[in-house]
């Protein structure tokens, strides 16, 4: 017996101690957060850990994704992505889980540019944005886009697509993803102008000495030819290269007059304004006018544009010839007349002519005294003004209108709420009546609630908007040329520059 019990407490003191498994407390996901795109694959990993943070070895876990139909996930933890979504992607040991996102973008196969090519002028910035699309066609925004530019010396390109032209000349303005390019041609040009055009709303055009048409400001509705633009601060282009002769814009839309042949017309298309035989849409590219002869003199409007032929007038949109108040015609018109004009200057609902002896006659609204002949009733043809005044120049405005004689002396009639007619008082008038000025004026143009005349030695005066009469506008600058929009003026310099 004795023997025995020697030999059981020798086997006792070799065998070691019996020790419980360390319990699991917390899982963890490596990576815990990432970004895919539909199509990739990544391997997760996980590691366990006891309550002291020390890791735990050989742990089996169960992997699960909580959408399968965004992203499956293998036994040994490999995610395949499968279409755009978040996912959750768990790793479970026992009842512990521990748990990773995925993001899972469209992917990209091609990459475009929003604005298309573009002419700009020295000196300009001009913002680009670009867009990826994925196989099916979708439209991807929010993706990094390196911008380059192929000749740094013509413009430069920032980070974020903001282009600066440095010289003139073209090159290539590129927007990259991953490998994938899209290339646009960008042009820069000087700004010398031999016209220039202030809208009736909140942009402006110039014709350049190269009869190439740039416009800047509000660019909401395509009225400066540009895409992808809410608005420019300096003048741009859509270098389809058409060589126009004239530029006018207009309220929310722009023409070109092109030689012995039909005005082209871009921006919005409401009530008609671009004369394409349609009323829905705008277009931001210029669109040849439907059935309209070769027209000159072309004057735009709030809402209408006209043009001669042959003597004859031609109008198109809210067309104050077409019927009364609010009639639009989709197509140039040919407006009744007994006497054939030569000048033409549409404002807002109503339109104003001379004859080539100069008299003056006007059609349309008429609330406010527009037509100057002493009444107050609209008229769809043309009607003499009241005192038989002969002008070599016209300018309508919002409520108002203006006349110059060929001794420089301006006549304006119409609403005066805000000094507009020049009179020194803010009394309206229904017939034409003198500007308060011993000034011999050139030219005036009128817009909005102002209206603006060259002095004889080229120099700028303005009233309105609050000045009851003329006041010299500042800087000592002189001008060949004077526009006047809704609620900016423009002047162009005998140098070809626009102020």
């Amino acid at each position: 017996m004795k023997r025995v019990a020697v030999t059981v407490l020798l086997v006792a003191a070799c065998d070691p101690s019996f020790t419980f498994p360390a319990p699991i407390v917390s899982v963890r996901v490596t990576p815990d957060s990432i970004a895919l795109v539909a199509g990739d694959s990544v391997q997760l990993s996980a590691q366990a850990a006891d309550p002291s943070g020390h890791p735990i070895q050989n742990v089996r876990f169960v992997w699960t994704s909580s959408t399968d139909s965004v992203a499956t996930v293998s036994a040994s933890g490999l995610v395949r992505t499968l279409r755009p979504g978040s996912v959750s992607i768990t790793a479970s040991a026992d009842t512990v889980k521990g748990s990773a996102g995925v993001r899972i973008a469209a992917r990209i196969v091609s990459v475009g540019i929003d604005q298309g090519p573009i002419l700009t002028v020295l000196g300009g910035s001009v913002p680009f944005t670009a867009f990826g699309l994925d196989p099916q066609g979708d439209t991807l925004r929010n993706r990094a886009i390196v911008w380059t530019s192929s000749d740094t010396a013509v413009f430069t390109v920032s980070s974020g697509g903001v282009v600066l032209g440095r010289s003139p000349g073209f090159a290539k303005l590129t927007a990259g993803f991953d490998t994938i390019r899209s290339t646009v041609s960008v042009g820069i040009l000087p700004a010398v102008f031999q016209a220039i055009s202030a809208g009736e709303a909140d942009h402006t055009c110039g014709l350049t000495t190269g009869n190439l048409a740039f416009c800047w400001g509000a660019n909401d509705l395509g009225q400066l030819g540009v895409p992808s633009l809410l608005l420019s601060a300096v003048p741009v282009a859509s270098p389809t290269f058409l060589s126009f002769s004239g530029i006018h814009a207009g309220g929310t839309f722009t023409c070109g007059d092109i030689p012995a042949d039909f005005p082209w017309c871009w921006g919005s298309n409401f009530r008609g304004r671009l004369g394409v035989g349609a009323t829905p849409g705008s277009s931001v590219f210029p669109l040849p006018v439907s059935q309209a002869p070769p027209l000159q003199g072309l004057t735009t409007g709030w809402n209408d544009t006209c043009g001669l032929h042959s003597g004859q007038v031609y109008c198109w949109g809210e067309n104050p010839g077409a019927g009364g108040a609010g009639a639009v015609t989709l197509t140039p018109e040919l407006l009744t007349a007994d006497s054939a004009l030569v000048v033409l200057d549409a404002s807002v609902g109503f339109v104003c002519g001379l004859t080539a002896g100069g008299t003056p006659l006007c059609w349309g609204v008429n609330a406010l005294g527009q037509l100057g002949n002493g009444m107050q009733t609209p008229s769809t043809s043309p009607v003499p003004l009241a005192g038989g005044y002969q002008f070599v120049g016209l300018g309508g405005g919002s409520g108002h209108a203006c006349g110059l004689t060929a001794a420089g002396a301006a006549y304006c009639w119409g609403l005066n709420a805000s000094g507009q007619l020049g009179t020194g008082d803010t009394v309206s008038s229904l017939v034409p009546v003198p500007v308060a000025t011993a000034l011999v004026f050139k030219a005036l143009d009128a817009g909005g609630t102002q209206t603006c005349a060259l002095a004889a030695n080229s120099s700028a005066y303005c009233w309105g908007n609050g000045v009851t009469s003329p006041a010299p506008v500042s800087g000592g600058l002189h001008f060949r040329t004077l526009t006047v929009g809704d609620r900016h003026v423009c002047g162009l310099a005998a140098d070809g520059r626009a102020y």
